[in-house]
């Protein structure tokens, strides 16, 4: 995001007159793998996927935005939807937040590189976060999100941490 475009969200934020937000909190899914216990979606998770919002209402969302200093992408599981980097690229375009955030089960690795190596061709000198979401550790984590006890369900999550810490221009972490 420009110096100019950073003074126009600071701006939107502080000035005098109506005030815009300038940090979207943007559920892009209700789809999820997991189960946890501690969820406080839970209710709504894998109901009404046919009512996600379109790649035209999010472009509509990000132009009647404007100038961005985060957007955070969350559900669900947003690496389900297989048209996240398109939606990325609207709020690139359109309100340029100076941080992008993701936060993702991490059970689908080749998915979420995917859409990552292509949000990164989408939307050049972008800074991106995408946050794992760890329970604890093996059959602690299994348990916390609702997998049966075994190895498969603790190994996606970590494989995704050391893949996307391959990859430039982005930032890996985990939720505990």
């Amino acid at each position: 995001m420009s110096l100019t475009a950073n003074a126009t969200a600071l701006g939107r934020l502080m000035g005098p007159g109506p005030r815009m937000p300038v940090y979207l909190l943007m559920f892009v899914t209700n789809r999820c793998n997991a189960a946890c216990d501690h969820c406080f979606y839970w209710s709504e998770l894998n109901t009404k996927v046919k009512e996600e919002l379109t790649i035209e209402e999010f472009d509509h969302l990000a132009r009647n935005l404007g100038p961005m200093l985060q957007v955070t992408f969350t559900g669900g599981s947003p690496e389900l939807r297989k048209d996240l980097p398109d939606i990325v690229h609207r709020f690139f375009e359109h309100s340029r937040p100076t941080n992008m955030t993701f936060c993702m089960l991490g059970h689908s690795t080749n998915r979420i590189v995917q859409h990552v190596e292509k949000m990164l061709r989408l939307c050049p000198g972008q800074k991106i976060k995408i946050g794992i979401s760890l329970d604890g550790l093996g059959e602690d984590h299994d348990r916390c999100a609702g997998f049966r006890a075994s190895s498969t369900a603790w190994s996606p999550p970590s494989e995704s941490l050391a893949v996307l810490n391959i990859i430039t221009r982005i930032s890996a972490w985990t939720s505990a």
